[in-house]
């Protein structure tokens, strides 16, 4: 009671005995008296006299220390045993308060985590003995440690009540042991139903795919075959973005948002902006999957015009070909003619000459085009303009 922890009796005894030399000293204790009066002794005594006098008024001394110790110790053993005792009903008290607090928050941890991890037609008693066992599987807990102690010499009653201490601390040790446990674990699981929200959330790809629309706007408003000569893009967008609107047309995006248990938000407060932002992320990419459904059609119309229209381009400019050639052939033979010596040597005219193999030679080489057919754009022509 009085001695500390890990000292030895030995360290005990020379401790008590220096802190009542210390009382003494100061005379809050008297010291005892022994009865035995040592008497002076003259300095001119023999040596031996000198120390046995000595020894005689230490002995004494003890003697009189020893006397006091007794009576000290008892007092002290009794003042000890009454501030141990109230200590420990102040312990008591405040751990008892501790204790209902941390069953109160145990409750509603299992109130709130039942929710989360209840199992289908589990009650909470049957979820709390679940959670209980799991939780005894695992590390041990604290004990009650550095409390007041009894000797035999204090009230009986004294250590009763120290008992019922130590049992009330260990109770409100397990019960707030539990509640970190429990707290901890409903955590895990809200974490990971959030973590798998923001995995469906794929902002990046939204971002293409909202760049890819506006691209498609653009175009469309380029090949627009119904707006006004001075419509602007802006008010293009504006008209296709009403006409969507009312045309009701829906693209599912094939994305399913979870729902989360809302005693979620207790233990992952950011759970509940995840989640909107999963249903925002939804909507926006919906809308912009259903205008694309929206507008393939009239785009494909538009393009079919535009495929009609370059069609018919193609057949009149493959048809104006032979009568640009009809015109530009004869002066190419003229020119030819003119610039061939041998033309003229040969006693040919220009009449006669384009039917002449060097023509064909000097017009079209080994190409294989023939006089008068419409050829492709990429045509490779002689090479007699390179110079």
């Amino acid at each position: 009671m009085l001695q500390g922890e890990d000292e030895t009796i030995e360290e005990f005894e020379a401790r008590i005995t220096e802190q009542l030399e210390a009382l003494i000293t100061s005379e809050e204790v008297a010291l005892a008296i022994t009865g035995i009066d040592v008497g002076p002794i003259s300095d001119l005594c023999p040596t031996s006299t000198i120390v046995l006098h000595a020894d005689a008024t230490a002995f004494e001394r003890n003697l009189a220390l020893q006397q006091t110790l007794g009576p000290w110790l008892d007092n002290e053993i009794d003042e000890t045993c009454d501030a141990n005792a109230e200590a420990v009903d102040d312990l008591v008290i405040s751990q008892t308060i501790v204790r209902e607090e941390a069953i109160i928050d145990t409750n509603t941890e299992l109130t709130q985590g039942i929710t989360i991890l209840g199992e289908d037609d589990e009650g909470l008693e049957v979820f709390g003995n679940r959670m209980r066992l799991e939780f005894a599987a695992g590390p041990a807990i604290d004990q009650a440690s550095g409390l007041p102690a009894f000797s035999e010499d204090c009230d009986d009653e004294d250590s009763a009540e120290l008992e019922n201490a130590t049992n009330i601390i260990n109770q409100a040790l397990s019960f707030q042991a539990f509640n970190t446990f429990l707290n901890e674990k409903f955590t895990d699981e809200c974490t990971m139903q959030e973590a798998a929200i923001n995995a469906l959330n794929d902002a990046a790809d939204l971002d293409i795919k909202e760049a890819d629309q506006y691209q498609l706007v653009m175009d469309w408003f380029a090949v627009c075959d119904d707006c006004e000569e001075d419509e602007t893009l802006d008010e293009f967008i504006r008209r296709k973005g009403e006409a969507f609107a009312d045309s009701g047309t829906f693209t599912d995006s094939g994305i399913v948002v979870p729902d989360y248990p809302l005693d979620c938000l207790e233990y992952v407060p950011t759970m509940e902006d995840s989640h909107a932002a999963l249903v925002l992320h939804k909507k926006q990419l919906e809308n912009n999957l259903s205008f694309a459904t929206w507008a393939a059609p009239m785009l494909e119309a538009i393009c079919g015009a535009v495929d009609m229209d370059l069609m018919g381009q193609t057949s009149a400019l493959a048809m104006m070909i032979p009568d640009q050639t009809d015109i530009s052939g004869p002066l190419i033979e003229g020119f030819l003619f003119v610039m061939d010596p041998e033309g003229e040597a040969a006693g040919l005219t220009v009449d006669n000459y384009s039917a002449q193999e060097i023509t064909l030679q000097l017009l079209y080489g080994d190409s294989g085009i023939t006089p008068g057919t419409p050829q492709e754009a990429d045509a490779t022509y002689p090479g007699f303009c390179e110079d």
